[in-house]
């Protein structure tokens, strides 16, 4: 079922989920799938329409299933930009209304593509999701804690993360390395969205709260940075506004030096010497 603590209103597939769906912040640069009808003929708004098995013709790089083309495009675009993409090629991102239609999707194009856009979204109304194919919402496959809005994030659009194919001719302790990165990556993420946020100072400042002091020891959050490399070092001086609470600090990193907003700074307990 869909969450509702923050803004996610796109959808996507995951890999560690089997092919579960999750609502997403849709500014997120991701690959996707377009899906159309092979031919002007066919109907694809019909239910009666999702239980033809007939193999229809599609054009070179699309893959049919029942009534539907399919095409997957590696390029990671946000939500919108994937759906105009879509719409050019007189396409919309996937719409997915049975299971054998989603694991067609997870086990034939899909593959070792740990997340993809779908057509799934609520930008119109909160927790109202629609196909952008304007077919009816008959089926869906949210992850247990989904739909979620968490914290008040804009995630209105939808992933699938779904299970990873590997090649038959693959050693087994490549497998295993590769499909380790990829829990690693995905619990980064998670760590990123779901517990980050409440360790960061995001508070107004008339709000009374400690400032930040000479010797704290912080995190400076950078999304630029990838999985677990956010340098973490020690505050060497403060500015404060008029009101005397800090604004920025002089973080010392090493032998570097960054200054930064304290909206930029996590604070971290200390070890005991």
């Amino acid at each position: 079922m869909p969450s509702y603590d923050e803004e996610e209103n796109c959808g996507v597939i995951s890999t560690d989920a089997q092919g579960r769906w999750h609502n997403r912040d849709c500014s997120v640069a991701l690959p996707y799938i377009c899906k159309k009808r092979p031919n002007a003929t066919l109907d694809p708004f019909t239910t009666d329409s999702w239980a033809d098995d007939r193999r229809y013709q599609c054009n070179v790089g699309w893959q049919n299933f029942q009534v539907g083309c399919y095409r997957l495009n590696s390029d990671n675009l946000d939500w919108s930009s994937a759906h105009k993409m879509c719409q050019k090629m007189e396409a919309n991102l996937v719409s997915i209304h049975t299971l054998p239609e989603l694991e067609f999707i997870t086990k034939h194009m899909k593959k070792d593509i740990e997340e993809l856009w779908i057509g799934l979204h609520d930008t119109a109304m909160q927790m109202n999701f629609e196909w952008t194919d304007h077919t009816p919402v008959i089926f869906t496959y949210w992850h247990p804690f989904e739909p979620n809005n968490f914290r008040n994030v804009n995630e209105d659009c939808v992933t699938i993360w779904g299970p990873v194919i590997y090649p038959a001719s693959e050693l087994l302790s490549r497998k295993r390395w590769r499909h380790s990165q990829i829990l690693a990556d995905q619990f980064w993420s998670c760590y990123l969205r779901n517990y980050l946020p409440g360790l960061q100072s995001r508070q107004k400042w008339q709000q009374e709260k400690d400032n930040l002091t000479v010797g704290t020891v912080v995190m400076i959050a950078d999304p630029q940075f990838p999985r677990a490399l956010w340098p973490i070092g020690t505050v060497k001086a403060v500015q404060a506004g008029a009101d005397n609470k800090v604004r920025a600090a002089e973080i010392q990193v090493k032998n570097r030096t960054y200054i930064r907003p304290v909206v930029r700074l996590i604070k971290l307990l200390s070890l005991p010497e």
